[in-house]
């Protein structure tokens, strides 16, 4: 399968309309179209925002392969904001979530053992 049939089959299974990812694209819908009828990948610097738009990993779109270094936007939003943090700031959200797992030890979850693509 290419980069071309994933992205199209990402996008029917999430319930996407082409003209929603155009939007998050920024480009016209008629690029996303043209893509599709004639299966051409998209250009290179199209694939992390439409990993971003449908919520699927770098990985499962270029190779097939589903990854198990998937996040979530949130997950990617909390990286960011830790990474655009202090030193002091960094230990203290290190502290805080350290305290959380010690007072909410009910909320472990178990490892995830299947890559997640959604």
């Amino acid at each position: 399968m290419t980069i071309t049939e994933r992205l199209f089959q990402a996008i029917k299974q999430k319930n996407i309309k082409q003209i929603e990812l155009a939007e998050a694209l920024n480009i016209k819908p008629q690029i996303i179209n043209n893509w599709k009828s004639r299966g051409t990948t998209p250009p290179m610097e199209y694939l992390p925002l439409i990993c971003d738009a449908l919520n699927i990993s770098w990985q499962y779109l270029v190779t097939g392969e589903e990854s198990n270094e998937y996040y979530t936007a949130e997950e990617k939003s909390l990286v960011e904001q830790f990474r655009g943090t202090d030193d002091t700031g960094k230990k203290r959200i290190m502290e805080y979530v350290q305290d959380m797992r010690r007072l909410h030890p009910e909320q472990e979850r178990e490892p995830e053992t299947e890559a997640k693509i959604s």
